[in-house]
């Protein structure tokens, strides 16, 4: 009974450790059937990630990792190559995640079925794949302005 208690509160605290900091990025691509709230929030100083998938003992289902991208670090946030080749499909609520972010995103692209909806990105916009990215605020210079959709995906701009 103990051992069966630490092994699930030592697989819990390895789902979650994992996450507790993420290096700078700019940029955000989801590439999953996951829903992901973007929050932008100056009053903090790094990134920070909340994954309903970590509370319940599924982190290793999730990928979330920065790597530096030719137009600036990203972070690949998805479901895991393991878990996607098990055709693992997360329980209610499991694919829902919570990032904030210090300053806007540069950019934002969507793919694998992604619901992903951010309050302010100030460069390009990409979805696919029956996808949907909702922006809030779109602060873009007129040149700068990118828009990209393909096979029944979805971009919804507010403002």
């Amino acid at each position: 009974m103990v051992m069966t208690v630490l092994c699930i509160f030592l697989q819990l605290a390895a789902a979650s450790a994992s996450r507790d900091w993420l290096a700078p990025f700019q940029r955000l691509q989801v590439s999953s059937p996951m829903v992901v709230h973007v929050v932008t929030d100056p009053a903090r100083q790094k990134p920070d990630l909340d994954i309903a998938a970590d509370s319940m003992g599924l982190g290793w289902t999730v990928q979330s990792q920065v790597q530096p991208m030719t137009f600036g670090s990203t972070l690949l946030l998805g479901m895991d190559e393991r878990a996607a080749r098990q055709d693992f499909s997360w329980p209610a609520g499991g694919q829902v995640a919570t990032l904030f972010v210090p300053k806007p995103l540069d950019s934002v692209s969507v793919t694998g079925g992604a619901q992903v909806w951010v309050d302010v990105v100030t460069g390009d916009l990409s979805a696919d794949g029956k996808s949907n990215l909702s922006v809030q605020r779109f602060l873009s210079a007129v040149n700068r302005s990118h828009l990209f959709l393909a096979n029944d995906a979805n971009i919804t701009v507010h403002a």
